[in-house]
Formats: structure tokens, sequence, C-alpha cells
């Protein structure tokens, strides 16, 4: 069982999520952040016994002792964190590569529809003026549809490719039991009548505290993915379970 990742200000920020811009992020594509900052910590976590694991590894017992991070455990999470960076990295160039691709076929596609409309308005520089004018005019709203509609789709294959992607390095993390352990006592912390459910306000409380910041559509979607049987509650183990696999 490990505790939360050792990691200073400056190596933190390599694995701080930026503002996301629209659009939104894909389900896989939370449950890697959510994965990732488990296993890279700055969250309390707290143990079955009341005992809180705090960000630095250190530990506050029941009984308010502070007992020092353990140095073999320090360095096996540093060990981790160096791994998760590496496949970081390697996802991170992968979508880079992808993203350049994306905006060629988007240039392309874009010259290409420009190059029909100019064709489409100069077959109607042969009607009379005012037949013309009418005629263009109803051709630029056609344009303006079909470009809304390429935009749409085009914007629904980013979102796609962008799941496949987040659903590939997903699968390349990896499944640790340790991992559930940890997002179930990080949930634990914010449990405050300790009764082992999740309602929404404290899911958000637990993702805040990986540095997750989620809008309440984000919310209800990961809650209705784990509330089964619709009551609103969510047993946090097996939501940390649905969250990591």
């Amino acid at each position: 069982m490990f505790s939360c990742c050792i990691a200073g200000a400056d190596e933190a920020s390599e694995f701080a999520v930026e503002p996301r811009p629209r659009p939104r992020s894909t389900t896989a594509g939370r449950k890697v952040r959510v994965k990732k900052s488990v296993r890279c910590g700055g969250a309390k976590r707290k143990l079955a016994d009341g005992t809180v694991v705090n960000p630095d590894g250190s530990k506050t017992m029941p009984d308010g002792t502070l007992v020092p991070a353990d140095a073999e455990e320090q360095k096996l999470r540093e060990e981790r964190r160096k791994k998760q960076e590496e496949l970081e990295a390697k996802a991170k160039a992968e979508k880079e590569a992808a993203e350049e691709e994306k905006k060629k076929r988007a240039a392309e596609a874009a010259a290409a529809k420009e190059r029909e409309a100019q064709e489409r308005k100069k077959a109607l520089e042969e009607l009379e003026d005012a037949d013309r004018e009418e005629e263009l005019k109803k051709l630029e709203e056609e344009l303006a549809r079909e470009e809304e509609v390429r935009l749409q789709k085009e914007h629904e294959e980013e979102e796609l490719e962008e799941e496949e992607r987040d659903k590939a390095l997903l699968e390349e993390m990896g499944y640790d039991e340790d991992d559930v352990e940890e997002l179930t006592e990080a949930f634990r912390t914010f449990d405050k009548d300790g009764n082992g459910f999740i309602d929404k306000k404290e899911l958000a409380a637990v993702m805040a505290s990986f540095g997750e910041e989620y809008d309440d559509e984000e919310l209800d979607e990961m809650m209705q993915e784990a509330d089964t049987d619709a009551d609103g509650k969510i047993n946090y183990v097996e939501f940390a379970k649905m969250m990591l696999s």
C-alpha cells in the first residue's frame, strides 16, 4: 500500500490539469486523470482505523501523533511517479502528433469547401443582376448550413478519436488494486458521517483534492454511471473500482 506520491511543487505542476477548453473531456479521459491523480498524490487519505495519510507521506495517527514518511515507501512512490511520467510523456507525444494530423485534415477540408463555394458562386454570374443577387443570398445561406454540418461532424470525429486515445492510455496504465484502495481512502476523508457512501457534493470535494475540477454535468455523469440503483448515493469502494478500471 502506497501513500501519495512525493513530488515537489515544480514536479507536481507537470501533472496539473490545465484549464480544459471545450470540447468536454471524454469518459475515459476523466478516468485517466483520476488514476493519474491518485498515483501522483496531492490529497489526504484516511485509513479504516482513522489514521490520516498526508500528501508528503507522513501519517497522523488517531491520537494525533505525527509519524514521518517511511524512506522505503517514498522510494517506491518515486518509482511509481516516474513510470507514470513516462506514460504521460508518451501519451502527450502521440496526442500532439494526432492534433497536427487533425489540423492538416481540417485545413484541407476547409480549402476544398472554399473552392467548391467559389465555383458555385461563379456559376451564378450568367444570371441577371436581380436574379443573381437573390440566388447568391440563397447560396450563402446554404453554404453556411453546410459548413455548420461539416464542423459538427468534424467535432464529433475529434471527440471519438480523443476517446479512443484515452481508452488506450487507460489500458496501458493498467489496473492496480493499490489505486482503488487509495481512492477509497480519499473518499473516506470526505465521508463525514462514515456511512460508506458518497454524494455529489462529497465527490466534487474528493476530485478537487486531487486537483480535478468538474462541472455539474460531468459530476452527474459520473454519479449516474456508478449509481446503479438510482438512490443518489454511491458505495465509494465500488465507485473507486469503476473509475479506475
